[in-house]
């Protein structure tokens, strides 16, 4: 199957315009293909909707709608950062139940530090005011007139302090850092101002069409400028500086928020920036990210470019030619399994000539066209008693694993072709689920006089492989 994530804005344009305008009406046909593309949907999707639920009871209403919408085009399918693990992680669960855990969570929303035992036993509150008297007592270090005497175009910044001006303490801190945490869309501005002043200050140029590649404009300019440093080696003192491990989802939403921070394709408010961050990365777990926001599709390109990610960024018009270069939507459903394979074995492009571990002839060829929506390529090894062909996915982004219904999709056409395995199998069943569940390995097995056909999967790095063992 082919994962294809859609920012929130293709979502949107997708439910309002799906029946009066073409290039969305031939996106809308795409996602009712369940057995050749996957759609999922992430915590950022959420996110968005939250950012408009509280607003009004026809806010809340829509809200719901959109969630529905979300349902009929994911199939619940969901891509899901698990910040315990540190990865991302694919989950099956319906939309307005992952909301609703998220409404549930909104603890930040009237987080009031000081009282956040008062429900506790007393011996707890105790204890914990007793804690909040320390932090009041310790000072914060950071000294208020040195910031006072920052210019006016800078005032923003010193109104954050609302807390610290009245008693300059660490618990003072906490909260003015709090408010600022709870209340993104009131800091946009103050963003704005910092990043527009440093712009400013700096002369980069305003307009990143004149830039090229911005990893490279920003080493250039940055060395040269008062900072002395490369744009990256900027970052790299900042990651440094952070005490925790920087794991791969801070990393990425840290290079992207800092292209932004520097003037490459900037964005009007801080919650767009924070959201648009999120649906990149999780774009980048999949084969395609489309987005109709022209900032979102710079930032994400210059950042896919950077990490080595291959993930196709386009958007909505150019989506049918990038998805032909990968699968005919043209391909007729009389054209089955077998017959692709021998279109393959035609047309397919070598691109190594080597020898395996056992020292015998190998090749690999890279499958243009993917065979069953998935795999992309095909290794010959010729044995003096056989020859042994290996199909299989090559990933170069950040998806380590695969959705049950992929497994399952992909297991189906196979089986529905070959019919029953050695196993008495046909449908991906309930066992199988259960031992992919349990991170066992799945194997189906045919045999065909002097063919030998094997669909087996492991957990990472091995993924799915059909095998066809030829007899000599």
């Amino acid at each position: 199957m082919i994962r294809v994530y859609l920012d929130w804005n293709v979502f949107s344009y997708l439910k309002s315009r799906n029946e009066t305008e073409e290039i969305y009406k031939i996106l809308y046909a795409i996602t009712k293909s369940k057995t050749d593309f996957l759609y999922p949907y992430s915590p950022a999707h959420l996110q968005d909707l939250m950012r408009s639920y509280h607003k009004s009871d026809r806010a809340k209403k829509m809200t719901y709608e959109d969630l529905d919408f979300i349902t009929e085009i994911t199939n619940s399918h969901c891509l899901c950062e698990d910040f315990k693990e540190k990865g991302v992680a694919p989950r099956f669960i319906d939309p307005k139940e992952y909301f609703e855990e998220m409404l549930g969570n909104e603890l930040l929303e009237n987080f009031d530090f000081e009282n956040v035992m008062e429900d506790g036993d007393s011996p707890i509150q105790g204890i914990w005011n007793s804690y909040v008297d320390l932090l009041k007592a310790m000072p914060s270090g950071v000294n208020l007139e040195d910031i006072d005497k920052l210019s006016s175009k800078y005032q923003k910044i010193k109104d954050l302090f609302v807390f610290s001006r009245e008693n300059n303490s660490i618990f003072s801190m906490i909260k003015d850092i709090t408010n600022v945490i709870t209340s993104i869309e009131q800091h946009s501005d103050t963003y704005k101002t910092i990043r527009n002043s440093s712009i400013d200050d700096l002369k980069i140029d305003t307009d990143p069409k004149n830039w090229g590649n911005p990893f490279d404009y920003l080493n250039k300019f940055i060395k040269k400028s008062k900072i002395d440093k490369t744009f990256e080696e900027v970052l790299i003192e900042s990651f440094k500086n952070n005490d925790k491990p920087l794991y791969r989802f801070d990393s990425f939403l840290q290079y992207y928020i800092s292209l932004d921070m520097f003037g490459f394709h900037r964005d009007a408010r801080l919650s767009n920036l924070m959201d648009d961050a999120t649906h990149a990365y999780y774009g980048a777990y999949c084969d395609f990210f489309l987005t109709e926001d022209d900032n979102t599709y710079h930032k994400a390109k210059a950042i896919y470019e950077k990490f080595g990610i291959e993930t196709v960024v386009c958007k909505v018009s150019d989506f049918s030619t990038e998805l032909g270069k990968l699968y005919s939507l043209e391909q007729p459903e009389k054209i089955g399994f077998l017959a692709r394979l021998k279109e393959v074995m035609k047309s397919s492009l070598v691109i190594a000539n080597g020898l395996d571990d056992e020292n015998n002839n190998a090749s690999i060829f890279k499958i243009e066209n993917h065979l069953l929506a998935y795999f992309n390529r095909m290794q010959i090894t010729n044995k003096p008693d056989r020859d042994t062909l290996h199909f299989y996915k090559r990933r170069k982004n950040y998806s380590t694993f695969m959705f049950l219904i992929e497994l399952e999709t992909i297991t189906n056409k196979i089986s529905t072709e070959l019919g029953i395995d050695e196993n008495k199998r046909l449908e991906f069943n309930q066992d199988e689920k259960n031992e992919i569940i349990e991170d066992k390995w799945l194997g189906r097995i045919w045999a065909f006089e002097n063919l030998l056909m094997v669909l087996y999967y492991q957990p990472e790095p091995f993924g799915l492989t059909f095998q066809i063992e030829i007899v000599k």
